[in-house]
């Protein structure tokens, strides 16, 4: 990652990756050490590779039929791992969706807060919306699978999600204040926003079948948000 001091705002998704050095190799490596919890690995490449394989072949099957119908013996079918192989890295369903909440939770604290902080009180809204925006595109799959399968966690997981959750209303609720707007239901306004941003990985097929790009859609939340003039 890269010191808060040092960031310089990112007005699109190609400059974001170019200057914040996003790239699907570290994503993987993160995920390796802060979402499955693997540590002092002998070939490291090769868990990560193995952990993508896994994790393509969860969300193919949890987008196809559901997780909770999904089983281990299936999922180790699809990926091409034995079920022995797949048990040295999730032992259980509820520990892979589990590793998926820890994950982003980690991505959200590693990319989009220290952006959050390093911000202007002005453009805390702009830039809370903007590299929301950026990292949910960027980690499509996993935002979708976190919010579809969010209720059949168990009561700890779904305590850290709402947490998680929570965070970011608090966020936004401070950001907004620190717009100068005068906001009737702040509460209200949080609620909207929040449901756009979600609106971007839920809907992201419509999305892209009517040619629109992130970029585009975060202008236009941020024009309707009074944050940017046309």
């Amino acid at each position: 990652m890269i010191a808060a001091t040092a960031l310089k705002p990112c007005d699109s998704m190609a400059r974001f990756r170019r200057e914040r050095q996003w790239s699907e190799a570290r994503m993987w490596q993160a995920f390796a050490e802060h979402g499955a919890g693997l540590t002092n690995l002998k070939n490291p490449q090769r868990a990560q590779q193995k952990l993508k394989l896994i994790m393509e072949a969860t969300f193919r099957l949890a987008n196809q039929g559901g997780f909770q119908g999904m089983s281990l013996r299936q999922l180790s079918q699809q990926c091409g791992l034995s079920l022995g192989g797949l048990y040295g890295y999730f032992d259980s369903k509820e520990a892979l969706a589990t590793s998926v909440h820890r994950f982003i939770d980690h991505q959200f604290r590693a990319w989009l807060l220290p952006e959050y902080e390093h911000a202007h009180e002005s453009q805390k809204l702009a830039t809370l919306c903007r590299y929301h925006l950026y990292l949910s595109e960027l980690m499509q799959p996993w935002f979708f699978f976190s919010y579809m399968e969010s209720r059949h966690l168990s009561k700890q997981a779904k305590q850290q999600a709402l947490a998680m959750s929570n965070q970011v209303d608090t966020l936004l609720l401070e950001a907004l204040s620190k717009t100068g707007k005068s906001v009737s239901s702040p509460e209200l306004e949080v609620s909207l926003i929040k449901h756009q941003l979600q609106g971007w990985y839920l809907r992201r097929s419509h999305f892209k079948q009517q040619g629109v790009a992130v970029d585009e859609y975060c202008h236009y939340l941020l024009q309707r948000l009074g944050i940017i003039s046309e």
